[in-house]
């Protein structure tokens, strides 16, 4: 988590960066907001900063990008679509 708000400093089109992580499965959850001009764009930037974040603690990313991955993507001032009720 530090890792990821050290980077928020350096770059002016991620925000509140967060992350959840479920020990007895190993998934993270990882949320931000990442400015851009389009959607597609921003999935870029977030996945980007993530990958910093994670070279940044020393961890090894290659190859990462094939790994089973889920990005939602959603405008900020709609990211109520992000969830869904059951």
């Amino acid at each position: 988590m530090n890792a990821l708000l050290d980077l928020e400093d350096t770059d002016p089109a991620i925000e509140d960066p967060d992350l959840a992580a479920t020990l007895t499965t190993g998934i993270v959850d990882v949320q931000m907001i990442a400015e851009a001009d389009d959607p597609a764009d921003a999935m870029v930037r977030a996945w980007c900063f993530l990958r910093s974040a994670l070279q940044t603690i020393g961890d090894a990313t290659p190859g990462w990008e094939t790994q089973r991955a889920v990005m939602h993507v959603a405008p900020a001032d709609a990211a109520d679509r992000l969830t869904t009720s059951a």
